[in-house]
């Protein structure tokens, strides 16, 4: 039987709903006695959920963002001569993209079509992304018509 899917927020409903519950069955001298064992720093278990429910709700982020920089690592280990200027690494972005329409065509969006907007630490990964995804379409046109 395939596993369900949790439903996180339900079962904190529930848990909530079912402590709400039992406190407000507890007689007068019940609640006198529960508050006599320990101080409960309301504020300090307020803070407590908080944080974990925020690194619950950011446990994809911070996931998707260590893929992305094990992906841009992975980019620039590869080995494609990259010229150093950044002036030829835009002309060189600009050259591919014109010899390979099909690629260009909505890869990048309008504010970057001139490379002169393009935030400088960008330029080179951007080369590098490119280079990768023409080595890749080479590397299935190969496979497709191996003459």
């Amino acid at each position: 039987m395939a596993d369900k899917i949790r439903d996180y927020e339900q079962e904190l409903t529930r848990f909530m709903n079912g402590m709400a519950e039992a406190v407000a069955d507890m007689s007068d001298e019940e609640m006198k006695q529960e508050l006599a064992e320990g101080p409960v720093d309301s504020e300090q278990v307020r803070k407590l959920l908080r944080d974990a429910i925020k690194e619950c709700q950011q446990r994809p982020l911070v996931e998707a963002q260590k893929r992305y920089e094990e992906h841009v690592a992975a980019l620039g280990s590869d080995d494609f001569e990259v010229p150093g200027g950044l002036d030829e690494q835009r002309e060189m972005i600009s050259s591919i993209l014109a010899s390979n329409p099909q690629i260009g065509a909505g890869l990048l969006t309008s504010q970057y079509r001139d490379f002169t907007e393009l935030p400088d630490e960008d330029v080179e990964s951007y080369l590098r992304q490119l280079m990768k995804l023409i080595e890749a379409q080479r590397a299935a046109v190969d496979e497709k018509d191996p003459n």
